[in-house]
């Protein structure tokens, strides 16, 4: 667990291997990090947005009523689920 420098973010890891940032006043979730193979990661945020960098293979899929998905198939048809593109800053 670490603070930002303002103390406004707080980031925690955990044994899944993922790590969150959070606002530190509110506890509201900001972004999970996923690290994938090969130097590759994906940020996911609440909204729906989400960053990857690199191929998310099996690593990162969603699933809905037992069917599965691969990073960005879903996403002309799930309001809200938007790839950002490499030069949108992941907090908005």
């Amino acid at each position: 667990m670490a603070y930002s420098p303002d103390g406004t973010q707080l980031a925690t890891t955990s044994d899944d291997g993922t790590t969150r940032l959070w606002t530190a006043t509110t506890g509201q979730p900001l972004a999970v990090l996923v690290v994938l193979p090969d130097d590759g990661w994906a940020v996911l945020l609440p909204d729906g947005g989400y960053k990857l960098v690199g191929e998310a293979g099996d690593n990162l899929w969603w699933t809905i009523k037992m069917c599965r998905f691969e990073a960005g198939e879903l996403d002309p048809y799930v309001p809200g689920l938007e790839r950002l593109a490499e030069d949108v800053p992941i907090l908005r």
